[in-house]
């Protein structure tokens, strides 16, 4: 009913010097394939000696692989396609809190101590005895922890969500497989205005900042520390030793005449870092696409995660967003999750003012800078409206009035003192009581129970963490349950999608990306809308709620998200 299975890669011929070749489906191939059954029999074929049709008529049975999804691409790539896939990994994830490599799970519920040092060996040429035995053994220890994983994941209630997560698996597997198309020339010439801007800062830095080192956190908090007045620095973010925060991110959020030129320095310097050659290293020689790494469930909260390199975090900068483009003829079609977290939340904490405003099919935002405002909705302003999703975002995972006030600043631009957060927030819990009764019976909950879940039975346990801390144990069942819906949405796409030259290129959180042929725009955008209101209805069947998705589509991702 169920085999173990493993695979040991090699490069291709034109990237045999490319130590990572062996990762890479566009630059390696398939060397062994390793098929074990309960029965203890283990089978090695060498896929450089026999065709892999050989192998199709044993796939039809589900296999088990430690990261399947690494498994799936490989396979898919030489035409052989597992029907069913389970992972190891994913089930590592599901109970330990976080994936555990191979060894590791062994090493943890089997009380296995495995010695990898083959796993990077040559697999190109004629292979021992020892190699063989250590592919063999690969695929038994996957069978190994699925006996040992499964009765667990049923104890904890995590059936459903681990069956979601892994019909997922071939999805994502194509989804890196395509890639997403990226515009590298555009991308140098960013890079090269981005170091046209930064050369001059570092000439005025020399002269505002002294020998203090600019890059050197240490150095700049002892110059913010000796040059900046009292009020700003008792206001200032501090790291886990007390130190003044220095990064960037920390930087953007403050407003300080002395650190205007260090903030554009800094905000460059990360830039050019993190969102420059490292993005360029990750254009693939073979496709001109960049095939980044998603993770299911990859985080604690139950997001994906992403890397190699990390799409869904991109700069908020729309010329950025506009280097990733569809093909000549192709454009890209953008659908993503209206407020999802806030209409979730609603839903979770059963507060009847949020309910029925989302149910009606009204702007939460407007009904919330009323309510702060003590004004009609009719007269709400753009900025007011633009100060209450400040609010709505931070305070319905519990933040404090000195974070919401950092945080309405950093991620909207919106200024508030301190009396004015610590005002929004008793507006706010006035104005929505199910929210504030919500945090309240989590909080009481975490001190007898340090456990949450999601909507679709993903399980966070704090005890295995560092204690249970209310905002995470607010957010993971908002997020978690967000992340689920969008599994959903797209366990749906691909049916939606037949008989359309469209496919699945990225997505982020709470939004799909889709590259289709213009002729298929439209039915394309219906399509991917549906899939994705059939994915928020899977987790939450009693609730309807008019603009739950919106849908744009364009040549590239940015002008696509509208």
């Amino acid at each position: 009913k169920l085999l173990g299975l493993d695979i040991e890669t090699m490069p291709l011929p034109a990237f045999k010097h490319d130590p990572k070749a062996g990762l890479d489906p566009y630059k390696g191939t398939i060397r062994l394939i390793q098929i074990a059954d309960k029965a203890g029999s283990v089978h090695v074929f060498d896929m450089a000696t026999i065709p892999p049709a050989i192998i199709k008529p044993l796939l039809v049975i589900p296999c088990i692989a430690h990261n399947a999804g690494f498994e799936y691409r490989f396979f898919k790539q030489v035409g052989i396609i597992p029907e069913k896939l389970h992972c190891s990994y994913l089930l590592s994830r599901l109970i330990e809190g976080n994936g555990l490599s191979l060894a590791a799970a062994c090493s943890k519920r089997l009380g296995l101590e495995i010695d990898k040092a083959l796993q990077v060996s040559d697999w190109s040429n004629r292979l021992s005895a020892e190699q063989i035995a250590y592919a063999a053994l690969d695929a038994v220890l996957t069978l190994r922890l699925w006996d040992c994983y499964g009765p667990l994941i049923k104890a904890t209630g995590q059936t459903g969500a681990y069956k979601r997560f892994a019909q997922a698996i071939p999805i994502i597997g194509d989804q890196m497989l395509v890639g997403v198309g990226f515009d590298s020339a555009a991308h140098k010439t960013m890079m090269q205005a981005w170091r046209d801007e930064l050369e001059p800062l570092r000439g005025q830095l020399g002269k505002e900042l002294g020998n203090v080192n600019p890059d050197s956190p240490a150095q700049l908090a002892g110059w913010l520390t000796r040059n900046l007045d009292a009020k700003t620095l008792e206001a200032w973010p501090k790291t886990p030793s007390g130190q003044l925060a220095t990064g960037a991110d920390t930087l953007a959020g403050m407003d300080h005449p002395a650190i205007a030129t260090l903030k554009r320095y800094s905000e460059l310097t990360k830039q050019l870092s993190t969102f420059g050659v490292g993005y360029a290293h990750h254009i693939h020689p073979v496709t001109g696409r960049i095939h980044a790494d998603f993770g299911i469930a990859g985080t604690r909260g139950g997001r994906f995660s992403c890397r190699n390199p990390n799409l869904q975090n991109p700069p908020r900068d729309s010329a950025f967003r506009a280097l990733f483009k569809a093909r000549e003829g192709y454009q890209l079609i953008v659908a993503d999750y209206s407020q999802v977290e806030l209409r979730i939340a609603a839903i979770l904490a059963n507060d009847p003012v949020m309910l029925a405003c989302y149910q009606r099919g009204d702007d939460l935002h407007k009904r919330t800078a009323a309510a702060l405002a003590g004004i009609p909705e009719s007269e709400v302003t753009k900025a007011q409206r633009q100060l209450a999703k400040a609010v709505n975002f931070g305070l319905v995972y519990g933040m404090g009035a000195k974070t919401l006030a950092a945080y309405a600043k950093a991620s909207y631009g919106v200024v508030m003192e301190l009396g004015d957060a610590e005002k929004a927030r008793a507006t706010y819990f006035k104005t929505y009581p199910g929210i504030r009764l919500w945090h309240t019976k989590t909080q009481a909950k975490g001190f007898s129970s340090p456990q949450v879940h999601t909507q679709g039975g993903l399980l966070r346990d704090f005890s295995v963490e560092n204690g249970f801390q209310l905002t995470s144990a607010l957010n993971t069942p908002v997020q978690g349950s967000g992340a689920e819906c969008l599994v959903e949405a797209l366990l749906r796409l691909p049916a939606a999608l037949r008989g359309l030259d469209a496919r699945l290129v990225h997505h982020v959180h709470d939004e799909i990306v889709i590259e289709c042929i213009d002729r298929d725009a439209d039915k394309a955008k219906i399509a991917l809308t549906e899939s994705m209101i059939g994915g928020f209805k899977a987790l939450f069947p009693d609730h309807s709620m008019p603009g739950l998705v919106e849908a744009h589509s364009g040549r590239d991702w940015n002008s696509a998200k509208g």
